[in-house]
């Protein structure tokens, strides 16, 4: 493992970055670089102005940004104040976006859309340009939260996990060792901070060193295929399978060796048909099936395809990461361990349902996130998935729940009933 401090949130390992290697670059965007210190500096303006707001620790800050350099500073400032985020893509229908905004409960908003459809306090990040830039040293916690990110929810209305920094800072430690992140190394961003995915790809980076690339905003894997075939190199790619299979499609195959050391693939199932032809034209690629919900730190289990692993067929999502556990209960796949959220906001309900007692720690006080995936151990002690035991969905890695899709068709008043399913499109 890397030297990560131990017991301390994921924006002190970037101040503590910035302090030992300052002119390091921690962004490229554009052709253009921003060094680990002016980040710093940025994330701490923001973090500035949203105190003087009386933002601090358990308050909720909306983040409406597009991917440029902006949008990360406000992240780690967010962090700073002590606050916690709740990612909006601007790319949202607005009506979603008010629901979010609304039912977080949001103190503050960083903006720069100038037609946010909900009246509350906002301000761009251009706007705090004149705020102090040293570190505000405000003590954050790791029963804090640390975000908030909506999923798709089965009543008609997304539901808001929440994401504590001790779980948060579990994931980012573990994913640094297992994945081989080190100073001077490259990541490309390629997807929505309203998708957990992102955070695999920016904050390990951002804690030891590495250099984010920030790729432009598209509907598909274009800008991640103009970089893998024009640059390549790269130490990690976070993917989901439906981008894997575009970007195994659209490259040739003397194009596929080099491109990154590591793809770490997650979001949705698995197969080893997707894989081939990387198995065949990059063989020295590591290829890595994540699995994790949101509602447990974006991954709690990972299984590393070897050569001599079956060509077809499901990947098996393997064995739980550091300081995470994984029960199959009556067929039904439950994790533990330090990654397990808060809970729904505002949703005690739900979250009683889903987050139950742990009898299997003994630990006081802990509990076992219910997944609603059907999951079976092999002999070998490694964990396949089989499905769902409800009509929940993924869609290019994005979990949809069908029964939001049939809500919000049964409110228009000329459909008296309808049922919707998911079909692949071949």
């Amino acid at each position: 493992m890397v030297a990560v401090g131990e017991g301390i949130a994921v924006h002190q390992w970037f101040e503590q970055q910035a302090a030992r290697a300052p002119d390091l670059p921690a962004l490229l965007f554009r052709g253009e670089m921003l060094s680990y210190r002016r980040l710093n500096e940025r994330a701490n303006q923001v973090a500035h102005a949203l105190i003087r707001r009386g933002i601090g620790p358990e308050t909720l800050v909306g983040v409406c940004l597009r991917r440029t350099p902006d949008l990360i500073a406000a992240l780690l400032g967010v962090w700073k104040s002590g606050a916690a985020y709740v990612p909006l893509d601007p790319d949202y229908p607005p009506e979603r976006l008010a629901f979010m905004a609304g039912d977080s409960g949001l103190r503050a908003l960083i903006t720069d859309e100038l037609r946010f459809p909900v009246d509350i306090d906002f301000f761009a990040p251009a706007d705090t340009a004149r705020e102090e830039t040293g570190n505000p040293g405000v003590a954050v916690k790791p029963e804090n939260l640390a975000y908030v990110m909506y999923t798709s929810g089965s009543t008609g209305k997304p539901k808001g996990a929440m994401i504590e920094h001790g779980g948060l800072s579990n994931y980012v430690r573990w994913a640094i060792g297992a994945y081989g992140l080190r100073a001077g190394d490259a990541v490309p961003l390629h997807s929505s901070i309203s998708f957990d995915l992102t955070v695999t790809s920016l904050y390990p980076p951002l804690a030891v060193g590495a250099q984010v690339e920030l790729l432009p905003e598209d509907q598909g894997a274009q800008s991640l295929l103009d970089a893998l075939r024009l640059r390549g190199g790269y130490a990690l790619v976070k993917i989901t399978p439906a981008h894997l299979e575009i970007l195994s499609s659209q490259l040739a195959s003397a194009e596929a060796a080099g491109r990154t050391r590591v793809f770490v693939i997650g979001g949705e199932n698995l197969t080893s048909e997707s894989l081939a032809f990387w198995r065949d034209h990059a063989p020295q690629t590591r290829l890595i099936n994540e699995y994790g919900p949101t509602e447990t730190v974006v991954g709690c289990s990972i299984y590393e395809v070897k050569p001599e692993d079956p060509r077809n067929g499901p990947v098996p999502i393997g064995s739980a990461i550091a300081n995470m556990e994984l029960h199959v209960v009556e067929g039904e796949l439950y994790v533990g361990g330090m990654g397990v959220g808060r809970g729904y906001l505002n949703r005690p309900e739900l979250t009683a349902e889903r987050f139950v007692p742990d009898t299997f720690s003994g630990r006081p006080g802990a509990r076992l996130y219910r997944t609603g995936d059907l999951a079976r151990w092999r002999a070998d002690g490694i964990l396949e998935y089989l499905g769902r035991t409800d009509h929940q969905v993924k869609i290019r890695g994005y979990r949809i729940e069908l029964g939001e899709i049939e809500a919000a068709l049964a409110a228009h008043p000329e459909v008296q009933s309808c049922a919707v399913m998911a079909r692949e499109d071949e």
